[in-house]
């Protein structure tokens, strides 16, 4: 039985078939697993035969599962199949690369006919259709991106000088030219006497170019338009001129006399009204009507403007009028409790403590410390 891996290969299933000894039609062997006693041994080419025991089962049919060491072999039944049909799940070091082949023998198994195992360990992947497993090639089809150049014919290259190939070129009419014949597809010819082409010779002392007779004025024309030209006309030319200077002269009028005199103007209004400001004591008298709105505010202020009662906290040693008043009116409204120790001041709802002092009698003198924050 022969197979062929590449070197390296791992997780390597071998199909085989066993044949019983007994039988003379050659039919399989069956009913063999791991305690079958199954031994052997494996060869490779410059190196010792190695003990093999076919001692471990394989639990799922076409999965691989390593042997437990090199000189172990996993064998399972596949479904199916005929009798004397089995997997065998090689170890890995068998595969190893630095071997052209590996050479296993089998028996021993009750009625088991020797099994002969060669694998050929190739530098190539016979199932790569690509390159066959050979990373000097690349990995991609003849012709395509990244690919083998095909062609049609032969191509054959010849060394040259210099590493460069030598090749020579072909005419479109399918003759072998020089580089000297190339002057063919120049106009009158090439002259390698001169390093010219013939129809150019002019061009090392270019006199005459009819083909751009014209075209200077045409650029000009573009440029140089009637309108424009009249702008720099003798008699328009002066007097844009003037006027520039007049314009000028009238900014300075302006900033010169005119500002400064209105500036003037603003500092003698500003200096009366400090002068009058100054002397101003009272407004003389307020009006009945003013008098009236302000006492309407006032009104305002005492009978409709509503506030909330202080929060839970400590009156302030100095405050605004209207928050001792509030303080006054949350002692005077809300629940307040006293022991022999303590006094305290509830919230709207009576049941937090939004302010507390200790209290204290010594029989003579009752002392209610300074109100602090609560609870």
């Amino acid at each position: 039985m022969k197979y062929a891996f590449p070197k390296g290969s791992t997780s390597v299933i071998v199909p085989v078939f066993i044949q019983d000894s007994s039988s003379t039609t050659g039919a399989g062997l069956g009913s063999l697993d791991q305690t079958s006693s199954i031994v052997g041994g494996y060869l490779r080419p410059g190196s010792t035969g190695v003990a093999l025991a076919v001692d471990e089962n394989v639990t799922t049919e076409g999965t691989y599962q390593a042997p437990s060491a090199a000189g172990k072999v996993r064998i399972g039944t596949p479904a199916n199949m005929r009798t004397g049909t089995y997997e065998l799940h090689l170890h890995n070091d068998l595969l190893a690369s630095g071997a052209d082949a590996v050479f296993i023998t089998l028996g021993g198994a009750s009625n088991m006919a020797d099994l002969v195992i060669e694998i050929q360990l190739t530098d190539v992947n016979l199932n790569d259709g690509v390159r066959g497993g050979m990373t000097a090639l690349p990995n991609a089809a003849a012709d395509a991106n990244n690919g083998l150049v095909t062609g049609d014919g032969s191509v054959t290259l010849t060394a040259g000088v210099g590493n460069r190939p030598s090749v020579d070129a072909t005419a479109l009419g399918g003759t072998v030219q020089s580089a000297t014949d190339l002057k063919d597809f120049a106009d009158d010819g090439y002259d390698p006497a001169t390093n010219k082409v013939q129809g150019l010779l002019l061009c090392d002392t270019t006199t005459e170019n009819t083909d751009m007779v014209g075209t200077d004025s045409a650029a000009l024309a573009s440029v140089c338009t009637e309108a424009r030209l009249e702008e720099l006309d003798g008699l328009n030319l002066p007097f844009d001129v003037a006027a520039v200077k007049a314009d000028t002269t009238a900014i300075l009028v302006d900033t010169g006399t005119t500002l400064d005199a209105k500036i003037d103007t603003i500092l003698a209004d500003t200096g009366e009204i400090g002068t009058a400001g100054a002397g101003l004591t009272d407004l003389g008298g307020m009006s009945t009507g003013m008098k009236g709105e302000v006492n309407t505010e006032v009104a305002d202020v005492i009978d409709t403007d509503t506030s909330g009662e202080p929060a839970q906290g400590a009156p302030a040693a100095t405050a605004s009028l209207r928050k001792k008043l509030d303080w006054l009116y949350k002692v005077f409204r809300n629940k307040k409790t006293q022991t022999a120790t303590d006094w305290k001041l509830y919230d709207d709802a009576g049941t937090t403590v939004d302010s507390k002092a200790t209290v204290s009698a010594d029989g003579t003198t009752a002392t209610k410390e300074e109100v602090v924050t609560g609870p």
